[in-house]
């Protein structure tokens, strides 16, 4: 388990846990930058390594199967 992919959109932090190997546990994570609660954007991903973000969409690539993922980028606040 780690951090990897990290990156700033606006006024939310967003980065990668990459979770176990061989197993769906990475999970994609958001916080707002002047502090709050971690919320989960996705929590069953497959080793994801890098995110990016683009004003509408959440990127992010899984290392295990490179997969590339986008969903549409969560409204503020917690989502779980």
């Amino acid at each position: 388990m780690g951090t990897s992919g990290l990156v700033i959109d606006r006024d939310e932090l967003f980065w990668t846990n990459r979770g176990t190997p061989y197993s769906a546990t990475g999970r994609i994570l958001r916080m707002p930058t002047d502090g709050g609660p971690i919320s989960v954007v996705d929590m069953t991903q497959r080793f994801p390594i890098e995110v990016a973000v683009d004003g509408s969409n959440v990127y992010w690539t899984n290392l295990e199967d490179g997969a590339v993922t986008a969903l549409p980028e969560p409204a503020q606040g917690p989502r779980y």
